[in-house]
């Protein structure tokens, strides 16, 4: 409708279709959150873990005066090598190799601590118990191959082995989809908002025929010309007779009211007033908060 974008009329207008962004954030988180969790819990088969909570006594190095230090990255590392990953694989024996045990150990040393926590993990739980019973004692056999390390004393260890955390990030992904969903949903709108040429403004209407608007609450009377979704009957309108025009608000009609006056002017028929039916009255309100506009409608 208007000539030039609008933005405090565009701002209003987005407010007014919020369920819109609501129903489009609900709709994203639905779907990037629960798909997550229907493919972590229905096609994703769960791994199973068996963890050794390991007190790591340090070598005291008496030329320096202090402890040596080995930390998590390397421990994340060394479990993988032939002192732990390899010799249980040679305590297991048959198709057991370094290769196929390295990728199911892991190792995370806690923030300025001794403490050591060794996962064995995989997707057998028979696997996972066979392969943990052969490492916990190459573990405990670190001080040998490492001159860092005095001893290794187990603290905790699991009974036996449990299912591993399934949807570690469904939080993440149900906050991704809501973004998502927020932004995708703003866009349609907008793109919606841009394309909407009602009227919905008395004073952009005036700005832009040239003709008086005031607001017009209740039902345009019978012989009223109206101006709504569909075309209107100008076959009763007489030379130079300048008919009032009643106006839907926000019904989409943009072209269809430049046709009609175009079609009035060459009647020489161009009404002197035009009325807005259904106004929306807290759109308009917003638009002039803070303006003088001499109109009863807002006084109310």
């Amino acid at each position: 409708m208007n000539d030039r974008f609008d933005l405090k009329l565009f701002l209003l207008r987005i407010i007014r279709k919020y369920a819109v962004l609501i129903l489009g954030t609900a709709i994203g988180a639905l779907l990037v959150g629960g798909g997550y969790l229907v493919i972590k819990l229905v096609f994703v088969k769960p791994s199973y873990q068996v963890r050794a909570v390991v007190h790591e006594n340090l070598h005291y190095n008496d030329e320096l005066g202090q402890f040596t230090y080995i930390n998590g990255y390397t421990w994340n590392e060394f479990v993988g090598t032939d002192v732990i990953a390899g010799m249980a694989a040679s305590e297991l024996g048959g198709g057991w190799t370094k290769e196929r045990i390295a990728p199911m150990l892991s190792a995370e040393l806690q923030s300025d601590t001794r403490v050591v926590y060794f996962y064995v993990t995989g997707r057998a739980q028979g696997e996972v118990q066979t392969v943990a019973d052969a490492v916990i004692p190459a573990i405990l056999k670190v001080g040998e191959a490492l001159p860092e390390i005095e001893d290794m004393l187990i603290m905790d260890l699991s009974a036996q082995p449990y299912i591993v955390n399934r949807i570690p990030y469904a939080g993440n992904a149900f906050i991704l989809g809501t973004i998502l969903g927020f932004v995708l949903a703003f866009f349609i709108l907008t793109l919606y908002v841009i394309a909407d040429d009602s009227v919905y403004i008395p004073g952009l209407f005036e700005r832009k025929y040239g003709i008086p608007m005031a607001v017009f609450e209740g039902e345009a009377p019978s012989d009223a010309l109206v101006i709504g979704r569909s075309l209107t009957d100008l076959s009763k309108v007489t030379e130079g007779s300048n008919p009032d025009i009643y106006i839907v608000s926000g019904a989409h009609n943009g072209v269809l009211i430049d046709k009609v006056l175009f079609d009035l002017r060459k009647k020489n028929a161009l009404p002197k007033q035009a009325y807005l039916l259904k106004p929306v009255r807290w759109l308009i309100r917003g638009y002039y908060a803070g303006t003088a506009f001499p109109n009863p409608f807002l006084k109310d």
